[in-house]
């Protein structure tokens, strides 16, 4: 913990430059200031305030006080003379605000907050002059919420544990995400249980717990697994979010967790998910009848124990929270159609937070989660009569049981964060943070040799590939808001990050070594020696291994002015962010560093009657996406391949490899170099960016409804992908007169932005494998190769496009008279020739460095619908309490299909050469029998419809301590096609019997009960 805490005053003194220049210009202008600061971090809320119809005399000394008797904590701020007031920097909880003005009886409300942007709190001079509380707020269990914030462009949701614990939503992020308009489930057949952001890939979001990124850097597919209990309050934001966030071009989760009190609070709660009573989803069949995946005899179970314990170690000062999640989670499935797995994950998840008010204005922060643990994969040969609907099985207690694959997952996080108040008017905050990801894969085998006859494919010994993947994240980062006055109300935020993230990767065989069993019958092997005379059987000896350490450092320097004007009922966000980041090879060198990517981003709010209850709000941003470490591993590791071949003296069906004399001299494929990044980056690349804008119009109807509309769109205006150049490489050392040079099509790849010419360096002479790597002499010299610029026009890609329009509309009811409601409906259409950071198509998870632009012949036709093109989306959820111990829940969503493609061979053409490279990579063109059939033509998969319910009960007889629930999911047990298979073709040209029919179908009917106590 001291560690940390060294850690986050190192961070302050990386920043304190940053920050010194500006509060130096505020300074210039303090004389000015107001004590008036908006929320400054991305783990914060804040309060904003205003008095209506109050006098200049009656505002005279006005204060208002924020208090929170939980935890002794209390704020008196000025009342400005227009009526305003805020305080800034709180921690998410529910307050009493209370107003006193000259002469008048003090006048309080309970305000809930949530993270981010401002919650508002209404107060009228009617209400004083009663002495009672109407405040046109809506009250839920006994707080108040705003039903808009008219200080606020920011498109999305805040939900706090509260409401998400008694909707029937999943207990995890996605779920949470999912109840926000304009975002939509992935595809969960190739990439698992991720949402997709207005139209973005699932790979392109941001996640945040208590201020530190908690999102997978390596293909950004996801994030930290956080135990469920732990959270207390989320802000999802799909468009428009301000210059506190970055490196997104998707959406942003914003969670931060529960806190102790003065009360000393404590329970255990139960859930399960019984196998017994989830349905079972369809199986899957070719064309011919033949079964393709098996599914109607799998199981699932799940069952979680949570403990936790909260309350104050010193009354008013030091606070802590603690939880114990046990987890006993079970499945059986079949993986094709020939194994059986049982799978098994019982680890346990642990989390805990400490809060140490130190002084009335600085306090201090430490988190600390673990999420280690390792699935376990018990495999049984499970034969299948793989012919009609009826098939037959062989029991597993029969089957023979082949070894048990491990794979690791999660690790530990620790946070700091420090929040200081100064000078009434300039906030601090620092915090640090480190976290580990061990996604390593291995199994019984991992130390035994790989042995396989390759006459049969029989694989005798060990697995082919044993992985070594552990991800470390240091994060680092200060917010600061500083106001002032200048022709208005002015509040500074600004803010720097850095993170120094670690991939290591290693792929190698299981036991460091493979033997390939030949049988042979004559003539010289690949590496032209001839074995001795009499010899039957030879054997290869392979030593195989990539990867490395590679680095990703990023960082971002942002600055944005709130400025309020027009007496406040015009709010502005000015803001810039200043991003870079710096991709390392295996060697620690960089091999891609970009700076200076500024993104702007320009919010603006109007109060259209200057009472806080309608408003006119839009925005225009730019969003950047960092290359992910995943480009690192794949393009700029050091590969160690090498073959010894020998005279086989064992058996070609054992396992015990006896060698007789070495044949020949050794066959160096990869000699564990690093290429050097001339040679695998084009030297004008430019970064992946995203441009938006957004407009919207929100008005509450009355002290329970509202509604609001917005339209959305988004332009992703360049690209990064790795492109293979052969073919323009051939046409330049064709007009160079270079005729020794070979390009097989698949020699160079290089990461560009496509659409664009690439330069790079290469030596003509001394590449002699054709690998791009000069085979002598220093491989980061680029004085001893050449420079090469390629045209677009021999290059033969097309820019990477994407492009979202969507409308908006959503109706709220806050909860009164025992019920609630969200509506929303979203209209869009997600179009272009790029996905984003992954590729559905062919479900390729390689992200930044997907084969969507390998070759010019793989782009042919990709123009149209893209996957997350889901035209149509209706949600609705809401709540009914029938009497105070019973609450009914509901949860609604009716989407249209995806759009289908058809992918099969490129049809080759006299004179172009690229087509046989396009060819090469099978089924992967928009073609079938050689005719073009364009992206998303095809047609779309069915809509989709999905209810849930719950009912959670508390009984008056338990003292309210006790609570039962059951949730049931996909009530009506739909059974809609959500993908399908849409390879329509075979390597070899035949028709592919798994075309267009079903791969994955939404999630059938399950039910969860749950039952928890609190002391």
């Amino acid at each position: 913990m001291n560690t940390l805490w060294y850690s986050v005053c190192a961070a302050a003194a990386r920043v304190s430059r940053q920050i010194q220049i500006v509060i130096a210009t505020v300074l210039a202008i303090s004389s000015l200031s107001v004590p008036i600061v908006r929320a400054q971090s991305n783990a914060d809320s804040s309060i904003a305030g205003r008095v209506f119809g109050a006098a200049a005399a009656d505002l005279a000394g006005a204060t208002a006080t924020i208090a929170n008797k939980d935890t002794g904590f209390s704020r008196t701020v000025a009342i400005a003379a227009n009526g305003t007031f805020q305080a800034t920097s709180l921690p998410v909880e529910t307050y009493v605000v209370t107003v006193q003005l000259k002469g008048k009886s003090p006048v309080s409300q309970a305000i809930v907050t949530n993270i981010g942007d401002p919650t508002s709190a209404r107060f009228y001079m009617s209400d004083m002059a009663n002495e009672a509380v109407q405040l046109e707020k809506f009250e839920v269990a006994g707080a108040r919420y705003s039903a808009i914030d008219v200080q606020s462009a920011d498109v999305g949701l805040n939900i706090s544990i509260d409401r998400v614990e008694i909707l029937p939503v999943a207990r995890n992020l996605t779920a949470v995400a999912l109840l926000t308009p304009g975002v939509n489930l992935g595809d969960t057949g190739y990439f698992g249980n991720l949402a997709s952001f207005a139209g973005a890939s699932q790979a392109e979001n941001a996640y945040y717990l208590n201020g530190f990124d908690i999102t997978d850097f390596r293909k950004g597919l996801g994030y930290g697994t956080v135990p469920f209990e732990f959270f207390q309050d989320f802000q999802i934001r799909t468009t428009g979010y301000s210059a506190m966030f970055g490196r997104s071009t998707g959406g942003v989760v914003n969670t931060v967790s529960k806190r102790g009190s003065n009360t000393f609070k404590g329970g255990f709660s139960v859930y399960w998910q019984p196998d017994s009573l989830t349905e079972k989803s369809p199986d899957s069949f070719r064309t011919n009848g033949d079964l393709y995946i098996v599914r109607s005899i799998g199981k699932t179970d799940s069952k979680q124990y949570n403990f936790y314990g909260s309350g104050a170690l010193v009354k008013d000062k030091l606070f802590f929270y603690a939880m114990y999640n046990a987890r006993n989670d079970s499945s059986q499935f079949v993986n094709g159609t020939n194994q059986y797995y049982y799978r098994t994950s019982n680890d346990p998840f642990w989390a805990a937070k400490f809060d140490w008010q130190a002084l009335k204005d600085h306090a201090f922060e430490y988190t600390v989660f673990s999420n280690s643990g390792t699935t376990v994969d018990e495999r049984y040969n499970y034969p299948l009569v793989a012919t009609g609907a009826n098939f037959k099985t062989t029991p597993v207690a029969q089957g023979t049981s082949i070894g048990k694959n491990y794979g690791d997952f999660g690790g530990k996080t620790q946070i700091g964060r420090y929040t200081g108040r100064f000078f009434e008017d300039l906030t601090i905050a620092v915090m640090a943070g480190k976290n580990t990801n061990n996604s390593s894969n291995r199994s019984d085998a991992s130390n035994d040799p790989y042995v396989i006859n390759n006459a049969t494919s029989a694989v005798l010994s060990g697995v082919a590939s044993v992985t070594e993947d552990l991800d470390t994240r240091k994060a680092y980062r200060a917010d600061g808001a500083y106001s002032f006055t200048l022709k208005g109300r002015h509040t500074l935020n600004f803010g720097y990050d850095l993170e120094d993230n670690k991939a290591h990767s290693l792929v190698k065989r299981s036991g460091d070594i493979a033997y390939y069993l030949l049988p042979y019958t004559g003539g010289a092997l690949d590496n032209s020696a001839t074995p001795p005379a009499g010899t039957t059987k030879v054997v290869r000896v392979d030593k195989y291994q990539v990867g490395g350490d590679f680095r990703v450092i990023t960082n971002a320097l942002y600055v944005e002015d709130n400025y309020k004007l027009l007496d406040e009922r015009l709010v502005l966000n000015l803001g810039l962010r200043n991003e870079g980041f710096d991709n390392r090879n295996g060697n620690d060198v960089s091999f891609v560093k970009m700076k200076n990517q500024l993104a702007p981003r320009l919010q603006g709010a109007y109060d259209l009657k200057g009472d806080g209850r309608s408003k006119v709000f839009g925005s225009w941003g730019r969003y950047y996406l960092q290359i992910p470490a995943n480009t690192n591993i794949r393009l700029a590791g050091g590969e160690t391949y090498y073959s010894d071949y020998y005279v086989l003296n064992s058996a070609l069906t054992d396992k015990n490899v006896v060698l007789g004399p070495q044949v020949g001299s050794r066959v160096v494929t990869g000699t564990g170099i690093v290429p050097g990044a001339e040679s695998i980056v084009d030297t004008n690349l430019g970064p992946m960016y995203q441009d938006e804008w957004v407009l919207g119009y929100s008005r509450e109807l009355n002290k329970k409804w509202s509604v609001s509309v917005t339209g959305i769109f988004r332009d992703l205006k360049q690209i990064i992908e790795d492109s293979a150049v052969d073919g323009a490489l051939l046409n330049y050392a064709k007009s160079k007169g270079y005729n020794k040079f070979v390009a097989g099509g698949f020699d160079y790849y290089v990461l560009t932005n496509p659409g664009k010419p690439v330069t790079m360096y290469l030596n003509f002479s001394k590449d002699t494998n054709r690998d791009g790597v000069v085979d002598t002499g220093d491989q980061d010299d680029k004085s001893i190769k050449e420079k090469v610029t390629l045209p677009v026009s021999d290059l033969g890609y097309p820019p990477g496009s994407r492009k979202y329009y969507a409308l908006e509309f959503k109706l709220n009811r806050a909860f009164s008279d025992k019920w609630a409601m969200q509506a929303s409906y979203v209209w869009s259409h997600s179009y272009g020739n790029y996905e984003g950071s992954l590729y559905s198509d062919i479900g390729q998870s390689d992200s930044g460095i997907t084969q969507l632009f390998d070759q010019p012949g793989l782009v042919d036709g990709t123009y149209g619908n893209l996957p997350n093109d889901k035209r149509h989306v209706f949600k609705l959820n809401g709540s009914y309490a029938p009497t105070k111990e019973l609450t009914v829940s509901t949860n609604f969503v009716a989407q249209s299909g995806r759009p289908e493609n058809g992918l099969g061979l490129h049809p080759l053409r006299a004179g172009n050469t690229t087509d046989a490279y396009a060819r090469a990579y099978g089924a992967s063109s928009m073609y079938i029998g050689g005719v073009l059939v364009p992206r998303g033509s095809v047609g779309t998969t069915p809509w989709v419809y999905t209810w849930s319910m719950s009912a959670h009960y508390r009984p008056h007889w338990a003292n309210d301590k006790v609570s039962f629930g059951m949730d049931i999911f996909n009530i009506l047990d739909q059974s809609a096609v959500t993908s399908v298979y849409e390879r329509a073709e075979l390597s070899s040209g035949a028709k592919d019997t798994r075309y267009l029919q079903p791969r994955t179908y939404q999630a059938p009917r399950s039910f969860r009960f749950s039952v928890s106590y609190d002391l």
